[in-house]
């Protein structure tokens, strides 16, 4: 299993060339160059049915019968906006600069001047058009799409919702006057992000949207995963996560119909994803393993083998080189990620030993570089006050009957390290610097064995790899923190003193 230095630099400098081979060959020796269509999802994770949850998804499950299944793809950063921005750009995100939100500050969007996916695709002779929602650049005018689509007339007027987004992609299909042409087709949606589903409901507000548009499960019926505490708190949130994900599904369906309506099937590599773990305890925003878990789903007839499973390690900056090199697109050096094209052709492949990801700025700072291998994963927590997060168990036979009930780990998510002795944390012990787990025994990753002696090894070599990396790649960490904005130092300043003047039982009803 140990990976050394030239293997992590032989794999990277792979990926960089492989993309550069297929400008010349093309990616799939056809005529017609392929069309590309990418459909991204806020905060699913790998939460439905052809991951084995029982959920009733059918245009998904069909989907995944036809095409390939990725069970080991893993986003770069766990926060949406760095997520995507790794994605779209092929580069981690200490690389490319979006190491925090971009509603946080423009600090955080992404430079006009680094490449991603569309430039790249808009050099090669693709049309590339967008509909819905993004979360990589300050203006949709910087994306360098050639065609945006209706519902996005300025950032101050940003309708998120799938309907809409999925209309604007179907009246694009319809409507394209020039077939010689491949597209690149990006579709981006706000579900099933807490802001459409939750109680408040952020934008079922600013839009007049029915909170409860997409139903509400009965609370008795509620599957709640082992990553979370079977309590009311887990119920409420996931009777009202689940309607939005069947809507989702349905919508999704609409699309689907369409693209075989239209004719476009045969000829077109259909990528289904998500941008990290879904909203629940030591789930998005951790780097724990539903942290980083995306699902991704990839269609296309006549190359892709119907139902297949790929269990090889997948970063999600490895999906741009792969679509350059099934376009038969230039890439450059800049590109970090490899290519997994010839896997999903059911070609000789390499499988990539160590993929990484790290977190920076989300709700609050939290340093963390992991490495995951097939089997362990290797958690480095770089913010010297960082805290706890509280196993399902813990929370469940806490002796605050509050917290018994509630996701106490969301103020691990929201809260300043930097003020260690606030009360707000009075129920969070302090967080290892290492932590490692034994995914193949422990896939929830509630057993840290970074202290045991039987696998110092292990966590020996990881260590020395995430150094590596770290290094190889230039990481700014390692010259000190990662910069804030005044705004997100703001939300969280904000956030601390109000939990500050909480007794023990109101800081469990603190809304998340």
């Amino acid at each position: 299993m140990k990976m050394k230095r030239r293997d992590f630099l032989g794999a990277a400098a792979a990926g960089a060339a492989g993309t550069a081979v297929a400008a010349t060959t093309g990616g799939l020796g056809r005529k017609k160059r392929p069309n590309i269509i990418y459909m991204v999802v806020h905060d699913l994770g790998r939460h439905f049915s052809p991951y084995g949850v029982p959920i009733d998804t059918p245009n998904l499950q069909a989907f995944a019968d036809g095409g390939i299944v990725l069970e080991n793809a893993s986003c770069a950063a766990p926060p949406c906006g760095p997520s995507r921005a790794c994605c779209m750009t092929g580069e981690y995100a200490h690389t490319n600069g979006v190491t925090g939100l971009l509603n946080h500050g423009s600090l955080w969007s992404l430079s006009t001047n680094r490449k991603t996916i569309v430039d790249y695709l808009n050099a090669a002779g693709y049309e590339t058009a967008w509909a819905g929602f993004q979360h990589e650049r300050d203006h949709f005018e910087d994306n360098h799409y050639q065609i945006n689509l209706p519902h996005r007339k300025t950032k101050e007027n940003t309708d998120v919702f799938i309907e809409n987004a999925v209309d604007d992609a179907i009246g694009y299909l319809e409507s394209r006057r020039d077939s010689s042409r491949p597209f690149y087709l990006n579709i981006g949606t706000q579900e099933v992000h807490e802001s459409m589903w939750g109680p408040h409901a952020f934008y079922t507000k600013r839009f007049d949207r029915p909170h409860n548009l997409y139903g509400i499960d009965p609370l008795d019926e509620v599957h709640v995963p082992a990553h979370c505490p079977d309590n009311r708190k887990s119920r409420e949130m996931f009777a009202r996560f689940v309607p939005c994900i069947r809507y989702m599904d349905s919508q999704f369906g609409r699309l689907v119909a369409a693209v075989d309506r239209l004719g476009l099937r045969e000829n077109t590599l259909f990528v289904f994803t998500t941008d990290h773990g879904v909203v629940a305890s030591r789930a998005k925003s951790t780097v724990y393993e539903r942290g980083m878990e995306i699902g991704t789903i990839i269609q296309m007839p006549g190359v892709i083998k119907p139902g297949d499973r790929m269990k090889e390690l997948v970063n999600n900056i490895d999906i741009l080189p792969t679509l350059l090199e099934m376009a038969g697109a230039a890439g450059s050096s800049e590109v970090q990620g490899r290519s997994f094209w010839p896997r999903l052709c059911g070609d000789k492949y390499t499988p990539t030993k160590a993929i990484f990801t790290e977190r920076n700025w989300h709700e609050n700072y939290d340093p963390v570089r992991t490495v995951r291998t097939d089997r362990y994963h290797y958690i480095l927590n770089l913010h010297p006050h960082a805290k706890r997060h509280l196993l399902p168990a813990e929370i469940l036979s806490h002796p605050n009957p509050v917290l018994r009930e509630s996701w106490p780990n969301h103020r691990v998510a929201f809260g300043d390290f930097d003020q260690p002795d606030n009360p707000y944390f009075r129920f969070f012990g302090q967080r290892p610097r290492e932590e490692l787990y034994d995914l193949q025994n422990d896939p929830e990753e509630f057993v840290n064995l970074a202290a045991d002696p039987a696998h110092s090894k292990i966590k020996t070599e990881l260590a020395a790899l995430c150094d590596d990396w770290m290094r190889t790649t230039k990481d700014p960490i390692l010259d000190g923190p990662i910069p804030g904005t005044d705004r997100i130092r703001q939300v969280v300043a904000g956030r601390m003193n109000r939990a500050a003047t909480l007794s023990a039982d109101q800081l469990g009803n603190l809304r998340d």
